[in-house]
């Protein structure tokens, strides 16, 4: 069964979805119209999202992401780092008591 799903992985990954419908059709598995769209439809949606993943506006806003995001887990250590520290919190080295 794993090595039937690997193979099927394979397919799809070098074929696309009618792959899927060589392999059912091999087994005697018929496909109507209706499957036959539905694979079309996967396939279609799958290059377009591959075609969007390697426009350069695409590469720009991954980078702008990523940039982001690291500048936040900067800012959030730095920020931690200084919470952690001794005497940081607070700002009083008296006794906590709560009076004034």
């Amino acid at each position: 069964l794993i090595k039937c799903a690997a193979n099927l992985s394979a397919c799809y990954f070098n074929d696309g979805a009618m792959a899927y419908f060589r392999v059912m059709d091999t087994m005697g598995v018929p496909l109507h119209s209706n499957g036959l769209k539905i694979l079309h439809r996967i396939n279609e949606d799958r290059i377009r999202e591959a075609e969007m993943a390697t426009t350069e506006e695409s590469k720009k806003k991954r980078v702008a992401k990523r940039v982001s995001r690291k500048k936040k887990m900067e800012l959030q250590k730095k920020h931690e780092e200084t919470t952690y520290k001794a005497g940081a919190v607070g700002g009083d080295k008296g006794d906590d008591d709560g009076e004034e």
